[in-house]
């Protein structure tokens, strides 16, 4: 993260506290941009920063999946405001960069408990009007996995888009239990989503 704030000249910027502009990028923002600007954005270095920024939300930084995401699906044709949501996240990450998360075992508790949470949202993407689905599974205190991902049909209410969510990360722990199962953390009660 440090790297990649350096190499943009980000590391001595004021932070935002959150990575996400509001509203997000659309496609139909390049509409809103003059022909003029579109000219004087070079793509080149924005989408090496984008590559830079998806590798860091796919390994150690979930917490900028979603701005990024919104963010690379305009990266064909991207505009003033696609540069202005990168530096948002570039100076989120300046906020964020010596901020991590500590996993640790309860001593009294041998076998853990497994627990999931799933949430989406319902037709936000305004170019598809597909709903995002995102589930987090937690052991020992600390999320173990986590997906955000947009769903593959289009959902026709938010009870919908919910359950479609809880479809999702009801499978992934069946498949997470087998596993703890398998290497001797058998889980003894059921698990709550």
């Amino acid at each position: 993260t440090r790297q990649l704030l350096e190499n943009n000249n980000m590391l001595h910027v004021n932070p935002v506290e959150t990575p996400a502009m509001s509203p997000p990028l659309t496609l139909r923002d390049r509409d809103l941009d003059s022909i003029e600007s579109l000219r004087d954005v070079d793509a080149q270095p924005l989408r090496e920063i984008v590559g830079s920024l998806l590798w860091l939300s796919t390994k150690t930084r979930p917490d900028i999946a979603s701005a990024v995401s919104n963010i690379a699906k305009v990266i064909n044709e991207p505009s003033s405001r696609t540069w202005m949501a990168v530096k948002r996240v570039l100076r989120y990450l300046r906020g964020t960069c010596d901020i991590g998360l500590r996993f640790r075992m309860d001593p009294e508790n041998k076998y853990p408990t497994l627990i999931g949470y799933s949430d989406s949202d319902w037709a936000t993407d305004t170019d598809s009007r597909k709903s995002v689905s995102g589930y987090a599974l937690f052991l020992a205190n600390g999320v173990i996995h986590g997906v955000r991902k947009a769903q593959t049909v289009v959902s026709c209410s938010t009870a919908q888009a919910e359950l479609i969510a809880l479809h999702n990360a009801t499978n992934e722990c069946v498949w997470i239990r087998r596993l703890l199962a398998d290497l001797g953390f058998q889980q003894s009660e059921s698990t709550t989503i």
